[in-house]
């Protein structure tokens, strides 16, 4: 008996504790969007990215009817949901260029089952990333067939995703410069992991905000940060294991 009503006392500690996450992050947005409604102004909530400008609502591709409230509520609704590498590169990238297979082609669109991004961000510093199922126009590349390896520049976009529910979601538009080239050529998976590791040491550095990120080798305890480093790898492998 006293094993049962501990372990009911769990079950309903864990979904109490759930259901305080839940609104402790409600009153978090009302407080986030009393700050910044109808500024000029992005904002990260959630590890995603909210933008609060008027503008910016018209020119999200699809929501030219869309009010200011539903385009918070969208955007809000839509974290944990949106091609995060096309994100990142809309809201903090300073050039990008991206590289794929062209896996599939229907009708008029063509799709890249994985897509890689080599970038520069706002702080200048150079990164790789990958996004997962990118449909394109397929007219720019007509010269090209369906296990080509390309390489070019393109506009991210933000569109409105409607089908279970209202999105705004992440595009390419605008493909130039591109380039033919061999399989060879694109990121391994293991950059893209050893990219993803230096980020995440860099965000919960003590020197972050303090040096620029260019700057972060210099001044780290580089002892340490191979230590943490390598758990962190080993952590990765060890979940795609």
């Amino acid at each position: 008996m006293t094993k049962r009503n501990s372990k009911r006392k769990k079950t309903k500690n864990a979904k109490w504790k759930h259901l305080r996450t839940k609104l402790d992050a409600a009153d978090e947005w009302k407080l986030i969007q009393k700050k910044y409604y109808g500024k000029n102004t992005w904002v990260s909530v959630n590890d995603g990215m909210i933008d609060f400008s008027p503008n910016g609502m018209k020119k999200v591709k699809g929501g030219e009817q869309l009010t200011y409230p539903d385009y918070l509520k969208i955007q809000y609704s839509s974290l944990g949901h949106t091609k995060v590498g096309l994100e990142r590169v809309f809201f903090d990238a300073y050039s990008a260029r991206f590289k794929g297979k062209i896996t599939k082609k229907i009708h008029d669109h063509l799709l890249f089952k994985k897509l890689y991004i080599d970038a520069i961000d706002s702080d200048l510093v150079g990164y790789v990333d990958s996004e997962d199922h990118v449909w394109m126009s397929a007219k720019p590349f007509n010269d090209l067939k369906i296990n080509d390896c390309v390489e070019f520049d393109a506009k991210v976009y933000r569109y409105l995703k409607v089908g279970h529910g209202k999105r705004i979601d992440y595009g390419l538009v605008n493909p130039k410069n591109i380039k033919r080239i061999t399989p060879y050529s694109l990121p391994s998976s293991e950059q893209i992991k050893r990219q993803i590791v230096d980020d995440l040491l860099w965000s919960t550095s003590k020197y972050n905000g303090i040096v620029d990120r260019t700057n972060w080798p210099n001044v780290r305890n580089e002892d340490e940060y191979r230590h943490k480093f390598k758990i962190l790898m080993s952590m990765m492998l060890a979940d795609n294991n």
